[in-house]
């Protein structure tokens, strides 16, 4: 009876003991599984130019060791699990049989000759994702779209004697959808990943220059651009569609980046707006769409600064706004925030 009793308390202890055993595998299997993870989203935020290469290599360092480190601790687990268990009970030799190991995946030899070497895709990563398809990332030319919303203005190179100017406030002469770009940026340098790259492409240009006192009409005198005062006009806005061309330059060596460009622009449309009070005290709008003798062709240079993908942008225009205007030799400007 008593041997009996002292073989059944040992089985219950080897079970407990196997039971335990099988848990710590478990445990340390998820572990590997949480630490799989953890590299692979380094990696994603290493593609996405989160983190810099230095610290990428140094904590997929330190993740790979932990990995390896798990891998080989469960490996002579599994292999303390598959050796019999031999222990002596009162005289008589009692041998536990050893837990299934679990089926290993197939392991594929590499078939490639050493002969014909394959070739070197470091600085190649895949895109993950159907946007990544689209715009290319990881590549060395890649594609964007730039939005802007502005606030116009005009500067004044000389003033004439005589002559009362045309008061355009900023503030009022705001454009919601004031810039769309279409652009490819290709990386310069070696390495696809470098702070320098050159971007171009295609865009619309929207601008819009409002008057609120002492509104001035626009006209045409001698085929000349000219304004002259108003009466019962409440606000005037002159609005200047462009189709043009940018190019510019950018440096991003982390999150915050620099832009310094320049770009070609040509006239699609134009219309000055009057809003007026009729004698009924009802609004009104006067739409004149005439040639009023602004430059076809426009030039200027563009910058901007920021963080991440907004910034502030800056326009100003070397050509003039009328041509061979003596009198009004305005230059277009605009300042506001860019989505890059």
């Amino acid at each position: 009876m008593k041997f009996i009793t002292c073989l059944f308390l040992f089985s219950c202890f080897l079970t407990l003991h196997a039971q335990d055993q099988n848990e710590d595998l478990k445990s340390a299997n998820k572990e590997i599984y949480l630490l799989t993870d953890s590299l692979w989203n380094l990696e994603k935020l290493y593609v996405n130019k989160s983190i810099d290469e230095k610290s990428y290599l140094k904590n997929s360092g330190e993740l790979l060791n932990a990995i390896s480190a798990l891998a080989f601790s469960n490996a002579s687990n599994y292999t303390r699990m598959n050796e019999p268990n031999i222990s002596e009970v009162n005289g008589q030799i009692i041998t536990q049989e050893p837990t299934p190991v679990p089926p290993q995946p197939k392991i594929v030899q590499d078939t490639v000759p050493k002969d014909q070497p394959m070739e070197d895709f470091k600085d190649y990563t895949p895109p993950r994702n159907p946007i990544n398809l689209i715009t290319g990332s990881g590549r060395r030319t890649t594609f964007k779209l730039r939005y802007g919303m502005f606030w116009n203005g005009l500067s004044q190179s000389s003033t004439q004697s005589g002559i009362t100017y045309p008061k355009f406030k900023v503030w009022s002469s705001y454009c919601w959808f004031g810039e769309f770009d279409i652009l490819l940026q290709t990386r310069l340098g070696k390495s696809n990943r470098g702070p320098w790259s050159l971007y171009y492409g295609i865009g619309w240009d929207y601008r819009k220059l409002t008057q609120k006192e002492n509104v001035q009409q626009l006209t045409l005198k001698n085929d000349k651009a000219e304004f002259y005062t108003v009466e019962k006009v409440d606000k005037a806005s002159l609005n200047l569609h462009y189709f043009r061309i940018p190019v510019g330059l950018q440096f991003k060596p982390n999150k915050l980046a620099i832009n310094v460009g320049g770009y070609v622009g040509f006239i699609t449309n134009h219309e000055q707006i009057l809003e007026y009070t009729t004698s009924l005290d009802e609004k009104a709008e006067l739409t004149l769409d005439k040639n009023y003798n602004f430059q076809k062709t426009i030039y200027g240079l563009s910058a901007s600064i920021g963080y991440k993908h907004i910034h502030i942008g800056f326009n100003y225009d070397l050509s003039t706004l009328f041509k061979d205007n003596d009198q009004y030799k305005y230059n277009a400007w605009k300042i506001g925030l860019m989505i890059f």
